[in-house]
């Protein structure tokens, strides 16, 4: 019977070694504040995530995710300060599988995604309204409407340059062969700036080329 006994629990070591040998450990927490309104979690792990889900409750604010084939050592009871919004976290090892439990201090929306040994968790929403003000900047700050090179009735080549601020004045300064637009005060934006060959025209243009002095 001893002999049995010891046979075995052998064999069950040998069973459950390999399962074990596959969970993947969670070995970091990072905290990214995107704004005021939005946190960013990034779980790293030593290994490849096998598979994750994850569900909100709102009694209490509560997001949980289930790892599996997972575990965790680490101690993740001191939150830093960047960490908006969150009240705590708490690891628990449930047999070959991983739960965190992330406390919130209300109920928001969230996203999630699962990256090679990363699983990120985006909580809050976007900040809309600073987001709104600094597209409205990008917009006064452009001063180029238009800019287009093309043939005219008499086949000859025509640049033309339409400005949001009619006010702003162009210089024309001609430099042996070329001949500069110089725009004081005139801001152009990134998709703007470029070299373009208009040799196909067949006009003694052969480019024209947007910089910023």
């Amino acid at each position: 019977m001893a002999v049995r006994a010891i046979i075995k629990q052998c064999m069950v070591l040998l069973l459950i070694m390999p399962s074990m040998a596959w969970a993947s450990e969670l070995i970091d927490v990072r905290y990214n504040d995107l704004s005021n309104k939005q946190v960013q979690l990034e779980f790293i792990f030593a290994e490849n995530i096998i598979a994750a889900s994850d569900s909100l409750n709102s009694d209490p604010a509560e997001l949980v995710i289930d790892f599996s084939m997972a575990s965790s050592e680490l101690n993740l009871t001191s939150l830093p300060e960047n960490a908006v919004g969150l009240k705590s976290i708490l690891s628990t090892n449930i047999g070959e599988n991983l739960r965190l439990a992330i406390a919130l201090k209300d109920k928001v929306d969230y996203h999630s995604s699962a990256n090679d040994n990363i699983y990120t968790v985006t909580l809050g929403t976007p900040d809309t309204a600073a987001t709104g003000t600094e597209n409205t900047e990008q917009q006064v700050r452009s001063s180029i409407a238009l800019i287009d090179f093309k043939l005219n009735e008499k086949q000859q080549g025509e640049l033309s340059l339409l400005l949001q601020d009619s006010s702003l004045v162009v210089d024309v300064i001609q430099n042996a062969n070329r001949l500069e637009l110089k725009i004081a005060g005139a801001a152009i934006d990134e998709e703007d700036l470029y070299t373009m060959d208009v040799m196909d025209f067949a006009t003694p243009v052969r480019s024209f080329e947007t910089f910023r002095d």
